[in-house]
Order: C-alpha cells, then sequence, then structure tokens
C-alpha cells in the first residue's frame, strides 16, 4: 500500500516490515556462502564427534539432492534435505557411533547462529545508498535469513527476504529467478543476482537475469558455465564500483586483457542496470587490428561499426578515462587509482 516518499510497504519474509522503493535497478543476492560464513558448522560437526571435513561434502549432498528432486518434478524444503544428508552421512563415519537425529539436528541448528562476513554490513548499505533495490532469494530459509541479517544489522535495507518455497523449486531453476523478480515487480533483465556459485549465476543468466560473481578468494570459474556479467572479489569491492547516485561509471579490465600494452577494455553501468557503453571483449593486441595510445576508441569489426569502447590511460597513479561519443569529441575523467570492476572473461566470437 502507498507510503510516504513514493515507497509501498512489504511483508514479504517473516514478520519484519520493509519499503519497497521506487526504482528498478535490484540487486537479487543469494544467502548461503554469499552473504553467510559456513565455517563455524564444522565446530558443530566436531562436537558430534565427528570430522569437520564432512561440511563441504555434506553441503555438496544438500545440493545435489535438492536439485534432483527439482528435475523430477519433485520438492523439498532445505532442512529436510540438509537432515536427509546428515542421516546418511554420520552413520557412514567410521567408528562413529551417535545418536544420528541428535547429531544432525545439533548440525542443522547450526544454520540460525551463522554471521555474515566482514565486508557484507558495508557492501550492503553502500548498495543501498546508492540507490539499488536489495532483495535475497535463497535455497534456505528467510527466516534464518532474516535472522543473519538482523544480527548484521542492514535488515531494514532488504527489500523482500525469499526463499525457494516460494516457487516450490530450487535454484537454479528458471522459475524460481523468475519468482524472485515478479515478487518485485521489475523484469528479469533489471535485475542482477550476486553469488559465489556459478551454477546460480548460470541460472540467472538462462532466467534473462544479468550475474556477478563474487570470488571470495576464488581464482577460478567454470569454462563449463555460463559466464558471469561481472565479478568482485565482495561486496566491498562490488559497492566501491557504485556512486552515491548509482550512475557513475563503473570500471575495470576484462580479464585475460593484454599485458603489453594500456589500452584495457572497460564496461559501464547505469542505475538502471544496463550496460551504458558497449562491450568490446578483445585488446587491441589480440586481433583488434586497432591501437590505442594513451586512450581513445575502437570501431572494428569486433566491436561493431557503432559501438564505442573506453580505454584508460594511467598517470601518476591516476587513470585517466578517455570515451569518444558518437559525435566524435573526445572526453575524459579521472577515477582513482586502478579500476578493479571486473567484467566477464573474453570468449570466442
Amino acid at each position: 500500500m502507498p507510503t510516504a516518499q513514493g515507497e509501498q510497504r512489504s511483508v514479504t519474509g517473516g514478520d519484519h516490515v520493509r519499503r519497497r522503493r521506487p526504482g528498478s535497478a535490484v540487486r537479487v543476492f543469494d544467502v548461503n556462502e554469499t552473504l553467510s560464513d559456513l565455517t563455524p558448522l564444522r565446530v558443530r560437526f566436531e562436537k558430534v564427534e565427528a570430522p569437520a571435513g564432512l561440511r563441504p561434502t555434506w553441503s555438496a549432498a544438500i545440493l545435489r539432492d535438492g536439485f534432483a528432486l527439482t528435475a523430477a518434478g519433485a520438492y523439498a524444503d532445505f532442512a529436510s534435505v540438509a537432515l536427509d544428508g546428515l542421516r546418511s552421512l554420520l552413520p557412514g563415519v567410521k567408528g562413529w557411533a551417535g545418536d544420528v537425529e541428535a547429531a544432525a539436528r545439533h548440525v542443522l541448528d547450526g544454520f540460525a547462529e551463522l554471521e555474515v562476513y566482514p565486508d557484507v554490513p558495508d557492501g550492503v548499505r553502500k548498495l543501498s545508498d546508492a540507490g539499488f533495490r536489495l532483495v535475497t532469494m535463497t535455497n534456505g530459509s528467510n527466516t534464518l535469513t532474516e535472522r543473519l541479517l538482523a544480527k548484521a544489522g542492514p535488515v531494514d535495507l532488504f527489500e523482500e527476504l525469499l526463499d525457494v518455497r516460494g516457487p516450490r523449486c530450487w535454484k537454479p531453476a528458471r522459475a524460481a529467478y523468475r519468482y524472485a523478480v515478479d515478487q518485485v515487480e521489475v523484469r528479469p533483465e533489471q535485475a542482477l543476482l550476486v553469488a559465489v556459485h556459478p551454477w546460480d549465476i548460470g541460472g540467472a543468466l538462462r532466467a534473462g537475469l544479468r550475474g556477478t560473481w563474487l570470488r571470495r578468494g576464488a581464482t577460478v570459474y567454470p569454462q563449463s558455465m555460463s559466464q558471469p556479467t561481472y565479478s568482485a572479489q565482495d561486496l566491498r569491492e562490488l559497492a566501491d564500483a557504485c556512486s552515491p547516485t548509482g550512475r557513475e561509471l563503473r570500471t575495470g579490465p576484462i580479464a585475460g586483457g593484454c599485458g603489453a600494452c594500456s589500452a584495457v577494455p572497460l564496461r559501464t553501468l547505469d542505475s538502471a542496470g544496463a550496460d551504458s557503453v558497449a562491450r568490446h571483449r578483445y585488446c587491441p593486441s589480440r586481433g583488434c587490428g586497432a591501437a590505442v595510445q594513451g586512450g581513445g576508441v575502437v570501431r572494428g569489426r569486433r566491436a561493431g561499426e557503432d559501438e564505442q569502447v573506453r580505454y584508460p590511460r594511467v598517470a601518476d597513479g591516476v587513470t585517466q578515462l578517455h570515451a569518444v561519443p558518437a559525435c566524435g569529441r573526445s572526453t575524459s575523467s579521472a577515477t582513482s587509482a586502478q579500476p578493479r570492476w571486473t567484467p566477464s572473461p573474453p570468449r570466442p566470437q
């Protein structure tokens, strides 16, 4: 219902009342391992005298079974699948002779005690301040999401806390992502998923969203998966790429760019969530046929006759951004030091 300043009330996600913000630029966050640090669950395994190393095996089994149920047209919630996984894993531990049901529930209850990664509170606030509408969509529980974010502080900045109990299918099914964007009344292309899991990014892309891969220390993105639209180390880096208005140029070198020259393709993003400068995936020295000295524009067969490409010129530690608009007149602006916003790796065309 209408509220002050054009906002609307929304009550999705537990008992907490949130306000719907105007605008169309939506960031949809995965929760487990994207916002929440699962490391403390290792201690839960140790307390029931099971190896701490079972935690990643268990997580993989949960996803496997949740995906399989969805592929078969069936559904079970995260807690049910997770408990079944523990009931299967624990008795198989050599020498383990505990109470399976009690141990399984003790480990599962650890989700309620998890905390966010240190970069999450500041990153979320900066993204909210930049004008983005924030939503979570998890294969887990929105009740646990609310508890997690309430402890960290930024729960009020999220418009919706969603989970797969709504569409009754697990991500990466297309219907899960479509459900998320439907709840905030935007088109898929107006939303960008933020997640650490390549399978999640791939699912979002196939559903028509865009995707930012949070690396969190990872260095390799699977080549067999759909490549992310953007990549960032963590939420601080992601948020630092956004201006207070949400319209400042966000830039960064394309992975695998040329190390032999200073011409680095850049990409921009506006507050509506659309690329405002055409993508150019190849460095001039890698077959584009154009050389750039100190910034400029490339128009060619790889970039397209009408596309613009921005290149930086680094002087005294400051990156000067040079662009040639359609009229052909060159413009430039300065940004702080080296850009860190990383578009997706180049792919053969």
